[in-house]
């Protein structure tokens, strides 16, 4: 095992949940960048013409599962703009809309916590500017536009560390508040590192045979903070009773099966409906959903399908896709977007929730919060939600201040 160093190449790591242990992925065999109109070898800097249709035709051969099991890891950063794309909107991104990574070495680390602690300044929307955009959304609701709409905002992120370094080594060290789909990958050409504490799974996948694969998703939905620990079970237990959040989550569930049924075979099946999901600081509600497939199915098949989550979206996810393009007036970017690994036997996609996107140029960061809008919502309770989200991941640091929050809107 290897303590982690600086590091001016690319390279990801990746938390594996069932041994506790983090994997240093580096020295990549392809890395690439696609845009909207080119793509960039990200180790020559080379850059060639590039189109969206050649990009479906790219993930549309990449096998879910190879015919061996992969020896070297794929790592596939997937930005929301993406899903915009695929759902037939415009996207005028200038950041790439998927990051495709292979990697030759493969190395565990251990991270210890900086000597110091790392200060981080919290700037994001105050209450006025976020009621106006809720009411939009309730209009957009009452008007029969959308059933749920997942209203986000954007939270600049300033660090006192000038080291990267450090920042990753703070977010990584500390184990136990990890999520199960947490990463970092650090694009230094870029100026790029995307640091995610997701819990949230787009789609994990299985073999199920040698002919047939079994699929499932969880999406998340609900959210409640947890002040003191030994009150867990009993807010776990309150949520889960919870009509709104209940309602929340029903709506996500019909769409996510609808998605996962227009894969390849109409048969999703929902295995459980609602599940106490915990992350340190919150209390989450979730469900499971599944679907067979045949092991002919590429992952630009599940991608047409399912990508972007419904959770991060709303429903219906199209049309409610445009609203939100009209009233969050920020460039999500990586942030909700997607993160694949496919290694070995392993093929799983998150969501990224709970993610920063670090300008390597100047440490500042924006990271992305919000939840979802329904005919239950209260405007107070969905701001002070979207800030106890901001609070999971700024624990990782010490939060000096922040210019707004509930207790200044």
């Amino acid at each position: 095992m290897v303590a982690f160093a600086s590091d001016d190449s690319i390279h990801s790591f990746f938390y594996f949940n069932d041994t506790q242990s983090i994997l240093k992925f580096s020295r990549p065999v392809s890395a690439w960048a696609y845009y909207l109109d080119r793509k960039v070898d990200l180790r020559t800097q080379k850059e060639f013409p590039f189109t969206i249709p050649e990009l479906h035709e790219h993930l549309s051969k990449i096998a879910l599962f190879a015919s061996a099991p992969r020896a070297r890891p794929r790592v596939i950063h997937l930005n929301y703009n993406f899903g915009r794309v695929l759902q037939g909107e415009h996207s005028a991104s200038l950041s790439p809309l998927c990051l495709d990574l292979e990697y030759d070495s493969v190395e565990p680390c251990l991270f210890r916590p900086p000597k110091k602690d790392i200060g981080v300044q919290i700037h994001g929307p105050n209450f006025e500017e976020y009621s106006r955009r809720f009411e939009k959304c309730f209009e957009a609701l009452l008007r029969g536009d959308s059933y749920q709409l997942n209203l986000t905002a954007p939270f600049r992120c300033e660090f006192d560390s000038a080291c990267t370094t450090d920042i990753v080594s703070a977010f990584l060290a500390r184990k136990k508040m990890l999520g199960a789909y947490a990463h970092v990958t650090t694009i230094p050409s870029l100026g790029l590192s995307l640091l995610s504490n997701s819990p949230e799974c787009l789609f994990q996948a299985s073999l199920a045979g040698e002919q047939s694969i079994n699929l499932w998703s969880m999406p998340i939905k609900g959210t409640w903070k947890v002040p003191v620990e030994a009150d867990r079970k009993k807010i776990n237990q309150q949520l889960l009773h919870d009509k709104k959040n209940q309602n929340e989550l029903f709506i996500i569930i019909d769409l996510i099966r609808n998605d996962l049924s227009k894969i390849e075979h109409p048969r999703a099946k929902l295995l459980a409906k609602k599940l106490s999901l915990s992350v340190p600081g919150l209390a989450h509600m979730a469900s499971l959903i599944s679907v067979e497939l045949s092991r002919k199915i590429s992952l630009g098949q599940i991608l047409s399908a399912l990508f972007p989550g419904g959770s991060i979206t709303g429903a219906p996810k199209k049309r409610t896709m445009e609203i939100l393009a009209g009233v969050e007036n920020y460039d999500r970017d990586f942030y909700s977007g997607s993160t694949i690994l496919l290694w070995k036997k392993a093929a799983a996609a998150s969501i990224n929730i709970r993610t920063l996107q670090l300008d390597l140029n100047k440490n500042v960061g924006v990271y992305g919060s919000g939840g979802g809008i329904t005919l239950r919502s209260e405007v107070r309770a969905e701001y002070e939600e979207m800030f106890a989200k901001v609070a999971s991941f700024t624990g990782f640091f010490k939060a000096k201040s922040q210019t707004w929050g509930p207790d200044k809107g």
